[in-house]
C-alpha cells in the first residue's frame, strides 16, 4: 500500500498564518497643501485642528488640519464623522443605554459572640 506523502512544514505555517492575520488595512494616500509630501496611513481621529494618522509601522503622526491638501482634508472630515446607528431588528427596543443600579441590600445582623459551634454554624448557614 502506498502511503500518501505529508504536508509540507510551509503550507501549516501558511494555513496558521492566515488564522490570526489582521485584516488589511484601509491604508489611504494621505498628502500636504505642498503637494511634497505623501503618506500611506490609516486614519485615527481628528484631534482638535490635527489629524491623527497611523502608519504600517505602527508610528502615529499628527498632522495640522491646515497643512493637509483640499482632498486629504476632505478625506479626514469624511471619516471623522459618526458611525450611524441601524435601527434594532426588534421592534419597540429601546436603542439607548442605561446605567445599571444596584439593588438595596438590607445589613446583615450582627455575628453572634461567644457562640458555641452550632450556634455560629446555624448564622452562618441562615444568611
Amino acid at each position: 500500500m502506498k502511503r500518501l506523502a505529508h504536508s509540507s512544514p510551509s503550507v501549516a505555517v501558511l494555513i496558521a498564518a492566515g488564522f490570526f492575520a489582521t485584516p488589511a488595512a484601509l491604508a489611504e494616500t494621505w498628502s500636504d497643501n505642498t503637494g511634497k509630501f505623501q503618506v500611506e496611513a490609516d486614519f485615527v481621529d481628528i484631534d482638535g485642528t490635527s489629524v491623527i494618522l497611523r502608519k504600517a509601522n505602527g508610528a502615529t503622526l499628527t498632522v495640522p488640519l491646515t497643512r493637509l491638501s483640499a482632498e486629504s482634508r476632505a478625506l479626514a472630515e469624511k471619516l471623522d464623522q459618526p458611525v450611524p446607528v441601524t435601527p434594532s431588528p426588534l421592534p419597540n427596543a429601546e436603542l439607548t443605554l442605561k446605567t445599571p443600579v444596584a439593588p438595596s441590600v438590607a445589613p446583615m445582623p450582627a455575628f453572634p459572640d461567644d457562640a458555641s459551634l452550632q450556634a455560629t454554624f446555624e448564622f452562618c448557614r441562615s444568611q
